[in-house]
């Protein structure tokens, strides 16, 4: 999601509820699965979704997010595959 249609979005929140914003680990547990996990997570009204791309050395997230990245990797996220796999 570009920084204007965020903007967008919080402009049209704004005074009524917060924004949710879900996370996502891509790849996790699989790639069709992540799909249907982030179209989930907009069908029950998330209002964006960050995508996390799976890596080697997440020591900055804490233990969930560091198993999704390395079963997302295994699940066959490599670096030169591209990220387009899925769009709203």
């Amino acid at each position: 999601m570009g920084a204007q249609r965020l903007g967008n979005m919080f402009s049209q929140l704004e005074g009524r509820r917060a924004a949710l914003i879900a996370y996502a680990t891509g790849y996790y547990p699989d790639r069709k699965t992540s799909e249907r996990i982030v179209t989930t997570m907009l069908e029950s009204g998330a209002d964006a979704i960050e995508i996390g791309i799976p890596f080697t050395d997440p020591v900055m997230d804490g233990p969930v997010i560091q198993e999704t990245s390395r079963l997302g990797l295994r699940a066959g996220r490599h670096r030169r595959e591209s990220w387009r796999w899925w769009s709203p």
